[in-house]
């Protein structure tokens, strides 16, 4: 049995042998993703260029990882609301209604 948290688990995480505990591995892959692999074997195999981690790793880098992904959708968010007001800006300027402007821009934002 396995169980797959956050990034990147590879579908060649093999699994050898049997135990009735069920035991959690932390690992860290080439590319800076982390994840978690649960399972009740006694060995499991990683693909090269993966290691162990500790729990404390992972919790610290899963945390990284999450404050870089809400930084970069903040920043996403933020260049859409500044492109779709140019637009709505522009069409306004064209001489547009305010809501044809706004329905053809997608800006819902103050003015």
């Amino acid at each position: 049995m396995r169980k797959r948290n956050f990034v990147e688990v590879p579908e060649s995480v093999a699994v050898a042998s049997s135990s009735p505990e069920l035991r959690t591995m932390y690992v860290a892959y080439a590319s800076g993703a982390v994840a978690s692999v649960e399972s009740n074997e006694e060995t499991i195999s990683l693909p090269d260029g993966t290691k162990e981690i500790t729990r404390q790793e992972y919790e610290a880098r899963l945390a990284e990882l999450k404050a870089a992904n809400a930084e970069h959708v903040a920043a996403l968010r933020a260049d859409d609301e500044r492109r779709t007001r140019e637009d709505y800006e522009a069409l306004s300027a064209a001489g547009v209604q305010e809501a044809t402007a706004r329905r053809l821009s997608g800006y819902t934002g103050e003015l």
